[in-house]
């Protein structure tokens, strides 16, 4: 649980952020190591400076720090430590890391070629014995112009930063053999001569600094090892210590027991192996153990993954196929709706048109009527059934949404066999009448019908109006107007209608000629009901026979002398 929570941590938390912390804890050690080579350093100068020889050397009978040597090493420790974002910063640093260059570069060219050119006692004098007094031993000299060296290499390339972090390991490599010399007392270590003398302050301050270089340097093995949570971070950390201060550690304490006669050199010899053995092997154990835990960590990690994306990928699939369903169920109703808006457009229209002209064909016979009204109501009985058709396949519904245009639609098809265009008002803001659509439809087209076989009308206003408790259609014409009361089967259909839902239809004469139909039903309930605009309306229903009353006449009686007689009705 305790690793599942450090990997949550880990993984949650922003990169910069982390990024951050490494690059404040690596520019605190940068800081630290270049203080401490910087303060011994300055110790040596001030030696020089006061001519003080304890304090230019750490113990009696040990290795001097040249002045040189010191004016370098001081140099170094402000050219890694100054910060390099500002120009300032920048030329500061680069000419402390040339001036360290110089003069080790003048000192390797003295040991190379034999020759002097003035700068081993250029500031003081060294009364030191020697064949070259005052000048830095050639690997003191070699190392500080690696470091100068790395403090000028600073680009961000991965090239780049190799090559600093090689020229900082090789310096660090050879103090580290200089500091185990001392530790060791191995003077063969530490002094070879004048090319291979090495102070141990100066082999300190050496190291130091590479330390102070590596820690500066972006995305180095450094950070590496000491932030990584890879297995090979974790690896070098737990072996890292053991390498560098456990196993010398061991050799110097088997040492001391064999200089205090405790064990002779082979029993010396062996204790060292056999201890070190033992140590790496635990170091190794431990960092096995935490590399497992790793391993597992990541493991545990890639199965959490694995089933994330499985259980991903069947919801992409599911989702995928409910898309492919919808698809194939979308491009059946396109389908439809194409098959239904055709059929409106082009099948009923053209029926509708037929039915117009078959009204509007004047004839005195009554077997043709007769034969003309079957046809008329065969055709209505058709279209009837092709709406149904539409209203199944769906393609009705984006004009049920509009019922002014059916409206409109009505009156232009009507157009064709009237001569002209009826004008056309709707005035329903809250879609009341479409409770009524059917109805209203039909009664449009009876009135109309109507009107072209009987009125000889010029004009025809038709009025569709909600509110107040009240669906009011009104179809007015301008034609000769009623001769005598209408009888037919489609003027029944319109009065059924209407009482079916409550309401009635009712036709008046309109002066000085024409006829207005008005078909009213019930709307949404309110507390005051109005009457048409029209008040003669009112005025001649009570004096003109209702449809109901005319549906208890003789059933013998011809349709078509009602029809004759009910010349232009309107709606």
């Amino acid at each position: 649980m305790a690793s599942e929570q450090s990997r949550t941590r880990v993984f949650s938390a922003p990169r910069r952020v982390q990024v951050d912390e490494h690059a404040s804890s690596l520019q605190a050690i940068a800081l630290a190591c270049c203080g401490l080579a910087g303060v011994d350093a300055a110790v040596v100068l001030l030696g020089w400076a006061i001519n003080e020889p304890g304090l230019e050397r750490v113990a009696p009978g040990l290795a001097v720090m040249r002045f040189n040597t010191a004016v370098c090493l001081l140099a170094l420790a402000v050219a890694f430590a100054i910060p390099r974002r500002a120009a300032a910063g920048r030329a500061v640093a680069t000419i402390g890391a040339g001036v360290a260059g110089v003069l080790a570069g003048l000192q390797l060219a003295e040991w190379a070629f034999g020759i002097g050119l003035g700068v081993d006692q250029l500031v003081v004098t060294d009364p030191g014995s020697g064949p070259h007094p005052g000048r830095s031993s050639a690997a003191v000299a070699t190392c500080v112009l690696l470091l100068a060296a790395a403090s000028l290499t600073t680009g961000r390339r991965r090239a780049w930063r190799r090559t600093r972090q090689a020229l900082l390991l090789a310096p660090a490599a050879v103090a580290w053999l200089a500091l185990v010399g001392y530790a060791y007392d191995a003077q063969s270590l530490t002094n070879l001569g004048s090319f291979f003398t090495i102070a141990l302050h100066t082999a300190l301050a050496i190291v130091l600094l590479s330390i102070a270089g590596l820690a500066s340097t972006r995305r180095g093995r450094l950070e590496w090892v000491l932030f990584s949570e890879d297995a090979g971070g974790a690896l070098s950390r737990r072996l890292a210590p053991m390498a560098l201060v456990g196993l010398p550690f061991i050799g110097l304490a088997c040492l001391a027991a064999h200089r205090l006669s405790w064990i002779n050199d082979v029993t010396m010899v062996a204790l060292t192996v056999v201890l070190c053995t033992l140590a790496f092997g635990a170091a190794t154990w431990t960092a096995a153990t935490r590399v497992a835990r790793l391993d597992n960590a990541r493991r545990a990690t890639l199965a959490d993954l694995t089933q994330l994306k499985q259980g991903l990928e069947l919801q992409v699939a599911a989702r995928a196929e409910q898309l492919r369903s919808r698809h194939d169920e979308i491009a059946v109703l396109e389908d439809r709706q194409r098959i239904a808006a055709d059929i409106h457009d082009v099948v009923i229209q053209r029926l509708f048109a037929a039915g117009m002209f078959l009204h509007g064909t004047p004839t005195s016979e009554a077997i043709v009527q007769e034969r003309i009204g079957s046809a008329i109501e065969s055709m209505d009985a058709a279209i009837r059934d092709l709406r149904n058709s539409i209203f199944e396949l769906g393609g009705n519904q984006s004009r049920v949404l509009d019922l002014a245009t059916a409206v409109d639609d009505i009156c232009t098809d009507a157009a064709r066999v009237l001569g002209f265009r009826p004008d056309v008002l709707v005035d329903d803001p809250d879609r009341e009448a479409d409770t009524v659509r059917d109805d209203l439809l039909a009664v449009v087209r009876e009135s109309l019908s109507n009107v072209a076989r009987h009125a000889s009308a010029s004009s025809v206003d038709v009025v569709l109006r909600t509110g107040h408790g009240l669906i009011s259609l009104t179809v007015t014409d301008d034609g000769t107007g009623m001769t005598s009361t209408p009888h037919s089967s489609g003027t029944r259909n319109m009065a059924e209608r209407a009482r079916r839902r409550g309401g009635d239809c009712v036709w008046t004469t309109v002066e000085p000629h024409g006829t207005r139909v008005w078909w009213h039903v019930p709307g949404t309930p309110s507390d005051l009901v109005l009457e048409p605009a029209a008040d003669d309306i009112a005025d001649d229903v009570a004096d003109d026979p209702a449809p109901d009353e005319l549906a208890d006449e003789p059933a013998d009686e011809p349709e078509l002398d009602a029809d004759a007689a009910s010349a232009g009705l309107g709606r």
